[in-house]
């Protein structure tokens, strides 16, 4: 009954005037809330004809499974799950509460799942969905970049799903905001035995050339044929790299790339690039 009503709204002449005035963002902000205090925890998505579900305790968790678009993602995962074979070793770099990671899984199943999440209560909603999916994914709760440093995660909320960027560990320590820990992926890779990626998918709000850059060894080796990467071009200034430096080092890596756009009203500039060897 609330969603049809909504929807009636959402189409008439009033959200219209809504819109003229300036409230059709509270409008759909108190939506949502009264949709979230009355809906189940848990959510069943089917992208590609493979299913899979997602606890949704969070408003940040809730609004991203139950919208339509998957938060204007759903084109780029059913490309990714498209690329993947089921002897695939696919890594998931700002796995969040684990998306990618989950539909991967029911797709590979003699390669490997392997998701990199820093932030604690994130990684461990990416934790408990994978078992309500009742499938194995390596876990590592670390952020990869181009040094192994600590930093403090800036987010809106300190829930699970929620984003946003690092700033450096020597930051203002008044501020309210997890420390994470960054690692170099080719360090990592090697220090915890873990198998060399064939397809990468990399979401970092900012940090896609850093995480490129750690992880150069790995990727020079040519094992990766396919790199799905989330380009922020007002984040990378934040890391002072720019889109451009991203493209570039793909190129010379002799990747041929792709742009994906994503159409969500809550995406300012950001994009995919699909890039493929």
């Amino acid at each position: 009954m609330l969603h049809s009503l909504a929807k009636r709204v959402y189409h008439s002449h009033l959200y219209s005037l809504l819109e003229d005035i300036g409230v059709s963002d509270s409008f759909a902000d108190v939506y949502w809330r009264i949709q979230f205090a009355f809906s189940e925890d848990v959510v069943t998505r089917t992208v590609n004809d493979i299913s899979a579900s997602f606890y949704t305790k969070t408003r940040s968790e809730f609004t991203r499974f139950r919208d339509p678009t998957l938060n204007g993602e759903i084109k780029v995962l059913e490309e990714i799950l498209e690329s993947l074979n089921t002897d695939d070793v696919f890594y998931d770099i700002g796995a969040n509460v684990g998306l990618h990671a989950c539909f991967a899984s029911k797709i590979i199943n003699s390669g490997s799942v392997v998701a990199i999440e820093p932030h604690s209560k994130s990684a461990q909603r990416l934790n408990e969905n994978i078992g309500l999916n009742n499938e194995s994914v390596i876990i590592r709760e670390v952020g990869f970049s181009s040094e192994n440093t600590s930093a403090k995660l800036v987010i809106p909320t300190d829930q699970a799903g929620s984003v946003g960027d690092v700033r450096p560990e020597s930051g203002n320590h008044r501020e309210k905001h997890p420390e994470i820990q960054l690692v170099r992926g080719d360090d990592k890779i090697i220090d915890d035995n873990l198998p060399v990626p064939d397809v990468l998918k990399i979401d970092v709000d900012g940090g896609e050339y850093d995480v490129l850059a750690g992880l150069r060894r790995t990727i020079e080796s040519g094992g990766c044929q396919t790199i799905f990467c989330e380009i922020h071009p007002g984040a990378l200034k934040d890391y002072n790299t720019t889109e451009s430096d991203v493209l570039s080092l793909l190129q010379d890596w002799k990747y041929s790339i792709t742009k994906m756009e994503i159409s969500h009203n809550s995406r300012i500039d950001e994009y995919y690039i699909r890039a493929d060897k």
